[in-house]
């Protein structure tokens, strides 16, 4: 490791008493590691935030076939994905723009397709195959990647929500289910009277209550 906190993946056996392997995903930045999931093949699929910090550095490895194989300015979300010995990487992609961006929840739809929640900051965050959502100072987004594919095609999609101006909407966990519907949640906060989140027509509560709402 290094001096600066590096993201570990560590793989146990089913009763926990054997390490059968652990690995890091080093750079010389802060890197964070915040959410984990394994599809059928024993891929490990991994998200979080790549922070510059003080010494700007941005060896963080991604891979050939990524979406974004260079990092942005400031903070960046990741998806990374380790084959099945934790020996080699499979894909590993920055995602951000001239924002800071930080991937917070990780769901696995069919083989290869992983979607990622969390929150970016004003900036040209890559959102495509969208309509457009109001925005605010912090946005939830949610990027579908398919990582079968390589370059702009391993972007399938990706959006960003936010609460319109002075407001602030972070993406927490996700899931998804088989027919590929996503389902997120995380807090959202408006500190002036206009919180423009959307919801839908008859929806449990679509009156936001002030403060942080869920």
């Amino acid at each position: 490791g290094n001096v600066y906190p590096d993201i570990f993946v560590a793989k146990f056996s089913s009763d926990g008493s054997t390490l059968i392997y652990g690995t890091y995903l080093p750079g010389s930045s802060s890197e964070f590691g915040t959410d984990i999931a394994v599809d059928a093949l024993g891929r490990a699929y991994v998200t979080g935030v790549v922070d510059l910090n003080i010494t700007g550095l941005t060896n963080f490895p991604s891979t050939a076939n990524a979406y974004q194989p260079v990092h942005g300015i400031g903070s960046d979300a990741f998806l990374t994905v380790l084959n099945p010995t934790g020996t080699g990487l499979v894909y590993s992609s920055f995602l951000g723009g001239s924002g800071g961006e930080t991937g917070n929840g990780i769901a696995l739809g069919a083989s290869g397709i992983a979607y990622i929640t969390g929150y970016t900051t004003q900036g040209n965050f890559p959102v495509k195959a969208s309509q457009a959502f109001p925005t605010g100072d912090v946005d939830v987004f949610v990027s579908k990647f398919d990582i079968n594919q390589s370059g702009n095609n391993s972007l399938v999609y990706s959006t960003r929500i936010g609460g319109g101006p002075f407001s602030l909407c972070h993406g927490r966990s996700i899931a998804v289910n088989p027919y590929g519907n996503v389902y997120i949640t995380g807090t959202v906060f408006n500190n002036s009277s206009a919180m423009l989140y959307p919801t839908s027509p008859g929806a449990y509560n679509n009156v936001f209550n002030g403060g942080v709402d869920g």
